[in-house]
Parts: structure tokens; sequence; C-alpha cells
């Protein structure tokens, strides 16, 4: 699919966890030291040989965008609603 998407002219987007990148980091050394040119370098090595293990990054569909609103929305209520029953309970 991959290849096919590339000698289409298709870009594939990979999500790499920052963990796996510092686990790698720490387990390959010379120098587990973090540094921008170093962490260029494990993401790159972790795509050309572990490519395979990695999974192309989907956009998310307009329902769980929605749906994710949804849950801000009702997060921040509900933090509204905390606070506003704390002042009554001061008060």
């Amino acid at each position: 699919m991959r290849s096919f998407m590339r000698s289409a002219g298709t870009k594939t987007w990979c999500f790499i966890p920052s963990i796996h990148a510092s686990n790698y980091r720490k387990a390959f050394p010379p120098s587990p030291a973090k540094s921008d040119p170093m962490d260029a370098r494990i993401l790159v090595e972790l795509l050309q040989k572990h490519q395979d293990k990695l999974s192309a990054w989907q956009p998310e569909s307009a329902q769980m965008r929605a749906f994710r609103q949804w849950v801000e929305s009702r997060r921040m209520l509900v933090g509204e609603k905390v606070r506003l029953t704390n002042r009554m309970s001061a008060a």
C-alpha cells in the first residue's frame, strides 16, 4: 500500500510516539543525550528500519471531531458546575 501511494506521489504520514523514539535512543548508544539533530537521525532510522511496524496516520472523521468537541464542552460545563457549587458552599 505504501509503495503504491509513493509511486502515485502521495505522502504517507506516520505517528511515532515520543516514548518510542526516547526508548530507541536509550537502547542504542553512543549518546543517550537528547538533541534535535540526534532526534532527527533516530526518527529517520526508525522509519527506515521499522516502517512495517508503524501505522499510517489517518485524519479523524467529521463525526469523531464533533464528538471530541462535545466531550470538551461537557468537561467545561462540569467544571463550571463544580466551581459554582463550591462558591455556594463557601457562602
